[in-house]
């Protein structure tokens, strides 16, 4: 039976629309963005999960959304910054994924839809009938999959399947 790898799928939170002129791979978050980074992170931090990777999208409000999250946790993270977490495709992300040292047992990701709803649901052969139905309606800007993902080895990623451990959001833990 293969090991486990855990996976923390973090849609990036809410982003600012009000300025027009700044470009997508620039726009920062809305305040309600950054009130539910604070408590994504606040919610982590009660799970008292050792992270030990955090990759984001080079998108602002991608890495906002990490660094306001990873302020609520008690250890520092190593974070990366990867260009293929910005709407590259799911196949792609599985392909960073299978980077990853094996000494990393838990992976957080902070990116965008649809590709990382397409993950989740692509890696969530099973797991809690609401929380997947959930996922399946929407995966929220601040949307957090956690899946247990069943492999030995992060190269193995790219064939992979997991269990959802849970889905939730912002508006669920206020």
């Amino acid at each position: 039976m293969p090991l486990l790898k855990h996976l923390i799928i973090l849609r990036h939170a809410k982003s600012a629309w009000d300025d027009t002129s700044v470009s997508d791979h620039n726009r920062p978050l809305a305040p309600r963005g950054e009130r539910a980074a604070l408590v994504i992170g606040r919610y982590l931090r009660q799970l008292n999960l050792p992270i030990d990777l955090a990759l984001s999208s080079t998108a602002r409000r991608a890495r906002d959304t990490w660094a306001l999250v990873s302020t609520q946790l008690d250890a520092l993270i190593t974070t990366e910054t990867d260009a293929v977490l910005y709407l590259k495709g799911p196949a792609a992300i599985r392909q960073r994924l299978a980077q990853v040292g094996d000494a990393a047992n838990t992976v957080v990701i902070v990116g965008h839809n649809p590709d990382f709803e397409r993950l989740a649901k692509q890696l969530s052969s099973d797991g809690p009938a609401d929380d997947l139905k959930a996922m399946a309606q929407k995966f929220p800007t601040g949307g957090l999959a956690r899946i247990d993902v069943a492999i030995d080895r992060w190269a193995e990623m790219p064939d992979a399947a997991g269990t959802l451990v849970e889905f939730t959001a912002p508006r669920f833990l206020v």
